[in-house]
């Protein structure tokens, strides 16, 4: 149970998980600051950053997407 509460926590806030949040620090940086003012040290983030980073990242691929269609077509 209590490795079940780590992992959720790691896979939900980005601050822990800093191999993600150095990889993706330009775009956290660049899309997220709204979500990066909210976090509280000491406080779990609920995941706002990583639904942040999500979020930009399948519009990105959605875009891309219409676009190699358009070539296509």
């Amino acid at each position: 149970m209590m490795f079940e509460m780590v992992w959720l926590a790691v896979i939900t806030d980005v601050r822990l998980n800093p191999t993600l949040e150095s990889h993706c620090r330009e775009d956290i940086n660049k899309w997220c600051e709204a979500e990066l003012r909210q976090l509280s040290p000491g406080k779990e983030s609920g995941g706002k950053v990583i639904l942040c980073l999500r979020k930009h990242y399948v519009k990105k691929v959605r875009q891309l997407s219409l676009t190699l269609y358009k070539l296509v077509v």
